[in-house]
Protein backbone atom coordinates (compact mmCIF):
# COMPACT_ATOMS: atom_id res chain seq x y z
CA UNK A 1 0.00 0.00 0.00
CA UNK A 2 1.37 3.53 -0.71
CA UNK A 3 2.48 5.21 2.70
CA UNK A 4 3.84 8.22 1.06
CA UNK A 5 4.42 9.68 -2.32
CA UNK A 6 5.74 12.91 -3.39
CA UNK A 7 7.35 14.18 -6.57
CA UNK A 8 11.02 12.16 -6.14
CA UNK A 9 9.27 8.76 -4.90
CA UNK A 10 6.95 6.42 -3.14
CA UNK A 11 7.26 4.51 0.43
CA UNK A 12 5.30 1.65 -0.14
CA UNK A 13 3.85 -0.89 2.46
CA UNK A 14 3.46 -4.84 2.18
CA UNK A 15 2.62 -7.59 4.44
CA UNK A 16 4.33 -10.78 4.91
CA UNK A 17 1.55 -13.13 4.94
CA UNK A 18 -1.58 -12.90 2.64
CA UNK A 19 -4.50 -11.29 4.00
CA UNK A 20 -6.86 -14.76 3.80
CA UNK A 21 -4.12 -16.39 5.81
CA UNK A 22 -4.36 -13.99 8.68
CA UNK A 23 -2.62 -11.28 8.07
CA UNK A 24 -2.70 -8.52 10.47
CA UNK A 25 -3.23 -5.50 7.74
CA UNK A 26 -1.18 -3.04 9.15
CA UNK A 27 1.10 -2.93 5.51
CA UNK A 28 4.33 -2.46 7.80
CA UNK A 29 6.21 -5.97 7.49
CA UNK A 30 8.17 -4.78 4.84
CA UNK A 31 8.04 -0.82 4.14
CA UNK A 32 10.43 0.50 0.95
CA UNK A 33 11.54 4.22 -0.28
CA UNK A 34 11.84 3.90 -3.80
CA UNK A 35 13.57 7.14 -5.43
CA UNK A 36 11.67 7.99 -8.69
CA UNK A 37 8.75 5.70 -8.17
CA UNK A 38 5.19 7.05 -9.48
CA UNK A 39 2.44 4.97 -7.05
CA UNK A 40 -0.24 4.40 -10.01
CA UNK A 41 -2.45 2.07 -8.90
CA UNK A 42 -1.47 1.49 -5.41
CA UNK A 43 -4.08 1.98 -2.68
CA UNK A 44 -3.49 4.71 -0.32
CA UNK A 45 -2.56 3.13 3.46
CA UNK A 46 -5.40 5.35 5.21
CA UNK A 47 -8.08 3.36 2.57
CA UNK A 48 -7.08 -0.22 3.60
CA UNK A 49 -5.72 0.19 6.63
CA UNK A 50 -7.85 -1.36 9.92
CA UNK A 51 -8.49 -0.38 13.38
CA UNK A 52 -5.47 -0.25 16.06
CA UNK A 53 -3.38 -0.64 13.01
CA UNK A 54 -2.75 2.41 11.76
CA UNK A 55 0.96 3.43 12.70
CA UNK A 56 1.06 6.43 10.37
CA UNK A 57 0.62 8.40 13.51
CA UNK A 58 3.62 6.77 15.71
CA UNK A 59 6.90 8.63 15.66
CA UNK A 60 8.73 5.99 13.94
CA UNK A 61 6.30 6.47 11.00
CA UNK A 62 7.12 10.27 11.21
CA UNK A 63 10.73 9.67 11.02
CA UNK A 64 10.73 7.45 8.67
CA UNK A 65 8.56 9.75 5.83
CA UNK A 66 10.89 13.02 6.96
CA UNK A 67 13.80 10.67 6.13
CA UNK A 68 12.33 9.98 3.17
CA UNK A 69 11.75 13.38 2.21
CA UNK A 70 15.50 14.99 3.04
CA UNK A 71 17.61 11.73 1.88
CA UNK A 72 16.73 12.16 -1.73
Amino acid sequence: MRVFSDAVGSIIGFEDVRLNLGSNPDYNDIVLGIEGATAIGISAIEDVIHGDGNWLATSTSQEMIHYFETAI
